[in-house]
């Protein structure tokens, strides 16, 4: 039943400016299509060093996490933080974009982002991040392991709980077969 749920979540076409981003660490494989199709999208080429989402390595776990930004909802410090008015929200897909023409490369935006999404574009000298490739993430099209889904905000945490939920009957069934 998780399954078919989960299913029919991932494969609904709904992409508005009420979508929120949802990363599953423990499904990313470190494999790097989120990386490849951004930057293929935004400039033609396969450079992951263009992407505007990184993998990032965690120490500790050996595991990647995508890291992107998030389009702060309320007050995102990145639109405050720009002495020259290069980034705005885009209503229409609800986006929080950078006019990379007005940028000047200052990089107050990026130490600004809590999340540290917004990075330089070493080709450009200007900041770049995440845009929502005009409302259709290719991040998540392309993430064969589904651990990068755009989803309702309304619905997020649904599918946080039937992953919790699918977490947990594996651990019930391990625990199990270790008991026999």
């Amino acid at each position: 039943m998780l399954i078919n749920l989960k299913f029919m979540f991932h494969n609904m076409k709904i992409m508005d400016k009420s979508n929120v981003f949802l990363i599953d660490p423990e499904k990313c494989t470190g494999c790097r299509l989120c990386e490849i199709a951004c930057s293929f999208f935004h400039y033609k080429i396969f450079s992951p060093r263009r992407a505007r989402i990184k993998a990032v390595r965690l120490r500790d776990e050996s595991r990647d996490v995508p890291i992107t930004c998030v389009h702060c909802r309320i007050s995102p410090p990145c639109i405050g933080a720009c002495p020259v008015e290069a980034i705005y929200r885009d209503e229409k897909i609800g986006a929080i974009k950078i006019i990379e023409e007005k940028c000047i490369g200052c990089m107050s935006c990026s130490t600004h982002c809590p999340f540290g999404a917004i990075v330089l574009d070493t080709v450009s000298g200007r900041v770049v991040k995440c845009d929502l490739c005009n409302g259709k993430p290719k991040c998540v099209e392309y993430c064969p392991t589904k651990a990068i889904t755009y989803a309702k905000a309304d619905l997020s945490g649904l599918l946080k709980k039937i992953c919790a939920a699918e977490r947990f009957e594996e651990l019930t069934r391990t625990f199990s077969t270790r008991q026999q």
